[in-house]
């Protein structure tokens, strides 16, 4: 009786075990006979919540264990969970997963592959919890130089990120002005006329910006500010803003960009061909005989007439109008 003791203990020990790390394993079946293979993503969330490997080794082939194990690692931050994986590039891309969901850079070290190992730590310096700190652990300068620009385009990027690229940092600026400040386009290209600094302001200026948003202000007084002051008036339907343009170009293309929101905007533009072409581009929306008679069209001039004719006064259509070509 004593000799089977031992034995039925270790049976019972066993069965507890198996109930305490299978957890919800037992569940992760589908709607379908015993033989059905179980739901990964059963599996996955089983794993994570267990922090053990054990779930996901149910599955056979080792794309599909690997996948599981990638998740259950980003689920819970346990980079342990990718220890079990065979095959190099899916454990360094668990590893990545593991260590963005942490904000834990330190766990990239365990990646073998250097570009791989690099662009672990760039994925868990975009994540807000790590930041810049995380690039410094990349070796490779020119690595290192490409996560600071994408960290650039992130909203958590210190403000000093570009001046952290040891070599051109013209395109970590380039990038800093169209997410952040249009301004610092002055840092970029050899002058005003250079093509790399004309290029970031048409990116910059034209990025989307939340409404009433003021990003003019240090750009320097010259066609670059009042172009941005002519953008800004068209996105917050603003046309007090195009009163103090004192270049015609900006002024006429502000006036124009406005006329949408505001029909009469279009008197104020003092090239005639433009200010025909704002007429053409907005008679649909406005209901104003004086427009009218700037549409260089004859049978959309009329149309215009005959709808200004009948036309409630001041009823405008807020829809905007097509681009320029």
């Amino acid at each position: 009786m004593t000799a089977r003791l031992p034995g039925a203990y270790g049976v019972l020990l066993l069965l507890l075990l198996g109930c305490q790390t299978q957890g919800n394993e037992g569940e992760c079946k589908k709607d379908a006979p015993e033989a059905a293979e179980p739901d990964r993503a059963c599996l996955a969330k089983a794993a994570a919540e267990q922090r053990q490997s054990g779930p996901c080794l149910r599955l056979v082939p080792l794309d599909e264990r690997a996948e599981c194990l990638a998740k259950a690692a980003e689920k819970s931050g346990e980079a342990e969970l990718c220890g079990s994986i065979r095959l190099p590039k899916l454990h360094d891309e668990c590893l990545t997963k593991a260590a963005t969901a942490g904000g834990d850079v330190k766990l990239c070290s365990g990646i073998k592959n250097a570009v791989r190992r690099s662009d672990c730590a760039t994925a868990v310096a975009l994540e807000p919890s790590a930041g810049a700190a995380a690039c410094t652990a990349i070796d490779n300068p020119a690595r290192r130089d490409a996560c600071y620009e994408r960290l650039a385009t992130r909203e958590h990027a210190p403000a000093d990120v570009c001046e952290r690229v040891s070599g051109s940092k013209t395109l970590c600026y380039a990038k800093l002005a169209e997410y952040k400040d249009p301004a610092l386009c002055e840092r970029v290209g050899s002058g005003p006329t250079s093509s790399a600094r004309r290029v970031c302001y048409r990116l910059a200026l034209n990025a989307p910006r939340a409404p009433g948003t003021d990003v003019c202000a240090g750009i320097p007084d010259g066609p670059d500010k009042q172009a941005c002051v002519g953008i800004r008036a068209r996105a917050d339907r603003d046309p007090t803003r195009c009163e103090n343009l004192t270049i015609d170009e900006q002024a006429d293309a502000c006036w124009e960009g406005v006329a949408y929101a505001a029909g009469e905007s279009c008197f104020k533009i003092k090239d005639e061909g433009r200010k025909r072409y704002c007429a053409w581009n907005n008679w649909t929306r406005v209901q104003d005989q004086a427009i009218c008679e700037l549409v260089p069209e004859p049978r959309a001039r009329q149309k215009c007439l005959d709808r200004a004719a009948v036309a409630e006064p001041g009823k405008a259509s807020a829809t905007p109008p097509r681009k320029r070509p």
